[in-house]
């Protein structure tokens, strides 16, 4: 009986010492084409010094790119178990799958009417934006001191600040530039050396004259218009 307590001692001793199992935290999956192995680790605002070379060598792990602009975080390539245990990590505020993200030449029924009124002249709206260009690699600022072209600015449907899927629908002027913003940003990815005198002039020429009723002073009657192919 001592010898069988004895060992039974020993067990105790050698548990007690052992390394405890990882926490297991809770992977993000957002619906559409998630790709295996593949997560987006996003790090709390008020995490301690802690990069992602760190926890990915902790954890087990290949860092793929480091986002420090928008949010702080990483992407890495890793196991699901691993992946649920970087979840639980006390600087980590969530992990989600890595997604395949491809854009639509055609968009059906757009979150707001704005999309669908400036690829087209004239009225009904047909409920499809398209287009054959993105604005890749370009950025683009939009300051004047009157107005040389209008765009949808009233009940419009965009991303919010509240969370990553939170969307509002407000008016003004900060609803329209931004539809100016895209167009501009779409001529200039094939038109990468004209001046802004240029793009201006690309801009007011393409737009449809006589769709602005009662625009006021200092304005003009033309609406943002874009041609699918252009």
């Amino acid at each position: 009986m001592r010898k069988t307590a004895t060992l039974l001692g020993s067990a105790v001793v050698v548990a007690a010492f052992a390394a405890p199992a990882t926490a297991a935290g809770e992977i993000r999956v957002s619906p559409g084409e998630n790709i295996a192995g593949s997560f987006i680790v996003k790090l709390k605002d008020d995490a301690v010094a802690v990069s992602a070379q760190t926890l990915g060598s902790r954890f087990g792990g290949q860092v793929g790119h480091v986002y420090d602009a928008v949010f702080q975080g990483f992407s890495i390539r890793t196991s699901d178990a691993r992946a649920r245990g970087l979840a639980a990590h006390p600087s980590v505020e969530y992990v989600e799958r890595d997604q395949v993200v491809s854009i639509q030449a055609t968009q059906t029924n757009p979150p707001s009417w704005g999309l669908d009124r400036i690829d087209q002249r004239n009225l009904p709206l047909d409920q499809r934006h398209t287009y054959n260009t993105t604005g890749f690699g370009v950025n683009a600022y939009i300051y004047g001191a009157i107005v040389d072209v209008f765009a949808p600015g009233s009940g419009i449907t965009s991303a919010w600040h509240t969370s990553d899927t939170a969307t509002n629908t407000i008016s003004g002027t900060s609803m329209a530039s931004p539809h100016v913003a895209g167009v501009v940003a779409r001529y200039l990815q094939g038109n990468r050396n004209v001046t802004p005198a240029q793009v201006a002039t690309a801009i007011t020429s393409n737009a449809t004259d006589g769709k602005v009723t009662n625009p006021g002073p200092s304005t003009t009657t033309r609406l943002l218009h874009w041609a699918p192919t252009s």
